[in-house]
């Protein structure tokens, strides 16, 4: 068992992946494809490779109703009851594209011009998609980031605060977690 106020993880402030204090995640978003580019001489390499080369991450491309065909969400919204008084959360689940979100030129060598790289568009998409559903504001957290989201009697998780001031993000828990329990964040 983890008593209450335990530490469970702390992450190093220059561990995270940010927007370079400008709080723009265009910028977040473009340094993760950078860092990713640069493959293993990256000190976030294991952490990019997660998020972009595994298929079993929390975010892989097609594993979010987001990324989902129409159809596919047009059945999510019949299971949810989409219209009803009773109708199960999510009520949102859509994003915008990094195209929409960051400009259309976003990444491409000129501005005003689209970024025409199919496959470079695609990592966007994706890298954008990991920033929506990972990310506090501009920042991405290593392994605190993996905690999965919950609310209510159920979150056990609390960290210190990501914005206020440049040191470690301290990941605790917040009420007394059984052993087995799953530890939830939100």
């Amino acid at each position: 068992d983890i008593p209450a106020g335990a530490p469970l993880l702390v992450v190093p402030r220059g561990h995270t992946i940010d927007s370079f204090r400008t709080h723009d995640p265009c910028v977040t978003v473009a340094r993760m494809l950078h860092e990713y580019q640069r493959g293993d001489g990256s000190f976030y390499a294991p952490y990019l490779s997660y998020l972009f080369d595994d298929t079993v991450g929390g975010t892989s491309t097609g594993l979010l109703p987001s990324s989902w065909s129409a159809g596919g969400q047009g059945i999510l919204q019949d299971i949810l009851g989409a219209g009803d008084e009773d109708r199960l959360e999510p009520e949102y689940y859509g994003h915008d594209s990094v195209f929409e979100d960051c400009g259309e030129s976003f990444l491409a060598p000129h501005k005003n011009t689209p970024l025409a790289d199919a496959a470079l568009r695609r990592r966007a998409e994706d890298a954008h998609l990991f920033w929506v559903s990972r990310s506090w504001t501009d920042k991405m957290i290593p392994v605190l980031d993996m905690y999965n989201h919950r609310n209510g009697a159920s979150k056990n998780v609390e960290s210190t605060a990501v914005h206020r001031d440049d040191s470690d993000i301290t990941a605790y828990a917040l009420r007394d977690i059984r052993a087995g329990e799953q530890l939830q964040n939100t």
